[in-house]
């Protein structure tokens, strides 16, 4: 098979067991892999490993039974082949899994192109509603079943209709890429800062309790307000309101709107400040 593919342009690697196998394939990049049928417990390996599993595999062998053809295929080999194989059937079935392998790279490709399309905003770079919903559905769930603190704010830019009416919308496209960078250098790593929509942003805060994202959501403010935003030759101050909740029991949608009522209750109070749901802040049972 090497004195068959090497002409070819093909680097060929050589192992000869299953521990050598997969310590070759993680050493540098392969296509793919011719394995032998004795060393079959290594496409499981192969196919299970998030960094291999893309690399296309031929099972070579003894001439197999429909059975063991199909269990192959299922267990993830991308082909089958007699280990007699003459050279032009095994140049032909190395090059269609090398094409195979390829037209996988570029569907992951574009599935992932997708998903930044579907989860994030263009504007910002932060994620978008779709995905911060997504992510709260979820750590709603774990804070749920183990008991942990979980809580949100609700973050609007205020009078941000006027600010664009004056300014012009460039301007106001400035400041929102501005207000997801300032936003997102206060928070933790764990911590989701996502564009709500318009000019409102979504803080989801795993672990943190009633006084940590009163604290938080007052830091952020201060951070906003405390110096403006170069927008071209000018510096534009803008301040957010802030309303949060902490999550006590409630269902997704319920939580997100006590943290919208706080919000409500803020710009009602005369903007720039953070407020808690004034309707039952701590509403439900855990």
């Amino acid at each position: 098979m090497r004195a068959t593919l090497e002409p070819l342009g093909c680097v060929v690697d050589e192992a000869g067991g299953v521990d050598d196998a997969l310590a070759a394939v993680r050493a540098a990049p392969h296509d793919v892999v011719l394995l032998h049928r004795e060393l079959g417990d290594a496409l499981s390996a192969i196919k299970g490993d998030p960094d291999l599993f893309r690399v296309a595999v031929i099972l070579v062998g003894e001439p197999p039974d429909v059975a063991s053809v199909l269990a192959a295929l299922e267990r993830g080999a991308h082909d089958v082949l007699r280990e007699d194989a003459p050279a032009p059937e095994l140049i032909a079935r190395v090059r269609a899994a090398r094409r195979a392998q390829e037209m996988h790279e570029q569907l992951l490709t574009r599935e992932h192109d997708l998903e930044e399309l579907a989860y994030h905003d263009e504007l910002t770079g932060l994620p978008n509603r779709r995905f911060a919903l997504r992510q709260l559905h979820a750590l709603l769930s774990r804070a749920r079943r183990h008991e942990l603190d979980l809580s949100v704010l609700l973050i609007d830019a205020d009078r941000f209709k006027s600010f664009n009416d004056r300014h012009g919308h460039p301007a106001g496209d400035a400041v929102l890429r501005g207000l997801a960078e300032r936003l997102c250098e206060r928070v933790r790593e764990e911590d989701i800062v996502a564009r709500y929509g318009g000019e409102e942003f979504l803080v989801i805060l795993p672990d943190t309790t009633p006084e940590g994202a009163a604290a938080l959501a007052e830091d952020l403010r201060d951070a906003v307000a405390a110096e403006p935003f170069s927008i071209g030759r000018f510096a534009l101050p803008v301040t957010v309101s802030v309303g949060w909740g902490a999550w006590n029991g409630e269902d997704l949608e319920q939580l997100v709107a006590r943290a919208d009522r706080g919000l409500y209750a803020a710009k009602e109070a005369g903007r720039n400040c953070v407020r808690q749901d004034p309707m039952g802040a701590e509403a439900g049972s855990r």
